[in-house]
């Protein structure tokens, strides 16, 4: 455990004087997928990639050693944006994975961020409500994958793909004019499978062009 305690902190140092050497003012993206160790080099990233105007970040912490999983929390966000909130004007792409990030942080990035087009959420235990609403919203893609999705609010005309594996919970759709592609899996997907025609949108269920159901193979006795 201290050798990789060590070999961890030697890498963070040179990662951040590798990160501090790129001169540009701007980066097409920001990737970073590792065992997080410190929570608060994240909000470090966050950071990193709001002052760079990325245009994808990524923060994959699934490889887990130290730290199962890191709570992103407003308070946080707010930190790491003391003077912004959490406005990335250039950001087009989201993926958190084993970020443990709440609804209302999401809906945050949703609101100071017009370019936002694609937000994908793995592995988040927080993220039970969620409200994607908004007239100049340009998200095309939702993905969330993992989540324990009580209560989702759905308001976007531009919404293209939508993507849920998880528990059972509430959906509403309203207004998703170019939805064209869904696809569920988890407990939902057995939920949706048995009860097709009575979910609350069915009606949007029977708009779209490819629906896709990820059925868990069962088990098989002996193996």
């Amino acid at each position: 455990c201290n050798v990789f305690v060590s070999e961890w902190e030697r890498f963070m140092t040179h990662m951040s004087k590798v990160m501090k050497s790129l001169k540009s003012s701007s980066m097409q993206g920001l990737r970073i997928c590792m065992d997080l160790g410190d929570p608060w080099r994240a909000a470090e990233w966050v950071k990193y990639a709001a002052e760079k105007d990325v245009q994808t970040l990524d923060l994959d912490f699934s490889y887990h050693f130290s730290v199962p999983i890191y709570k992103m929390s407003e308070l946080t966000i707010h930190n790491v944006f003391p003077s912004r909130g959490y406005e990335m004007k250039s950001l087009c792409n989201l993926r958190l994975s084993s970020v443990d990030v709440s609804g209302e942080v999401i809906e945050g990035f949703l609101a100071s961020c017009p370019l936002l087009e694609s937000i994908c959420v793995i592995e988040s235990k927080r993220l039970v409500r969620l409200k994607v609403r908004g007239e100049a919203l340009r998200l095309k893609h939702l993905e969330l994958v993992e989540c324990r999705i009580m209560d989702l609010d759905i308001y976007a005309v531009n919404l293209v793909t939508f993507r849920y594996q998880g528990k059972y919970g509430k959906f509403k759709f309203q207004n998703v004019p170019s939805l064209v592609e869904a696809s569920f899996g988890g407990i939902f997907c057995s939920y949706l499978e048995s009860d097709m025609d009575r979910v609350d949108f069915y009606g949007v269920l029977l708009q779209i062009n490819v629906l896709k159901l990820e059925l868990s193979k069962p088990a098989v006795s002996g193996q």
